[in-house]
C-alpha cells in the first residue's frame, strides 16, 4: 500500500433541481462542474488546495507524486508543487451530438474566484434549456448563480470574452469554420492579426 497512489475524481457533478434542472446538461453551473479530485497514499500529510483547480492538473499531479517528469505540453499543473495560483479556469463544450465547428456552436466559461462567465456562441437548436447567450455571477455574492449581472458589469464581460478568444483563436479547426464577421464579433479576429 505504501508504494500505491489512489486518484478519486469525478467528471462532472449533477443538477438536482437548481436552475430547473435534473441532470448534466452541457451547463456550466458549480452543481455541474465542482467535481472531487483525491491523491491518497498512507505518507502524505492532509492536504486541502484552496486555489483554481480543474481536471486538467490530475496527470501532471500523478506524475509528480510518482517522481516522473511532466511533459511541457501539458496544460495544467501539479497540485503538490504549485508555483503559480491560477487566476481563471476555462471550459468549454458543444451541447451534445457532432462535436464538429462547422456544425455545432460552442459553450465557453471562465471561472475566477469572484466571478463565473457563461458564453454560447449560439444557442443550439436542440438545447432546451436555452439559456441566455451572456451570464456573470458574482461568486462571492450570488453562490446559487441566481442573478446575471452582464449588463451591469459590462468591463467584466470584455475580459472574460478576452479569455474565451484567445482560447477559440488557438483553435484551427474554429477559425477555419467561422466567417470573418463571426470571428471579429467574437474577439477571435484580433488575435488572428497579431
Amino acid at each position: 500500500m505504501d508504494e500505491t497512489l489512489i486518484v478519486i475524481a469525478g467528471d462532472h457533478g449533477e443538477e438536482l433541481g437548481e436552475h430547473g434542472e435534473y441532470g448534466h446538461r452541457f451547463r456550466f453551473f458549480d452543481e455541474c462542474i465542482n467535481v472531487p479530485m483525491l491523491f491518497y497514499n498512507p505518507a502524505f500529510e492532509e492536504q486541502k488546495i484552496s486555489g483554481l483547480t480543474d481536471l486538467s492538473d490530475m496527470a501532471p499531479t500523478i506524475l509528480d507524486l510518482v517522481g516522473l517528469d511532466i511533459p511541457r505540453t501539458y496544460v495544467g499543473q501539479s497540485l503538490n508543487s504549485i508555483i503559480n495560483e491560477k487566476l481563471y479556469i476555462q471550459m468549454e463544450v458543444f451541447h451534445r451530438g457532432s462535436c464538429l465547428y462547422k456544425n455545432k456552436p460552442v459553450y465557453m466559461s471562465v471561472r475566477t474566484k469572484e466571478y463565473k462567465y457563461i458564453w454560447k456562441e449560439w444557442i443550439d437548436i436542440e438545447d432546451e434549456s436555452g439559456e441566455a447567450e451572456v451570464l456573470l455571477f458574482n461568486l462571492i455574492k450570488d453562490k446559487g448563480e441566481l442573478n446575471n449581472i452582464a449588463e451591469s458589469n459590462q468591463n467584466v464581460v470584455i475580459k472574460m470574452q478576452d479569455i474565451i478568444a484567445q482560447r477559440l483563436s488557438g483553435i484551427d479547426d474554429y477559425v477555419k469554420n467561422r466567417s470573418k464577421e463571426d470571428l471579429v464579433k467574437t474577439g477571435v479576429y484580433k488575435y488572428l492579426m497579431n
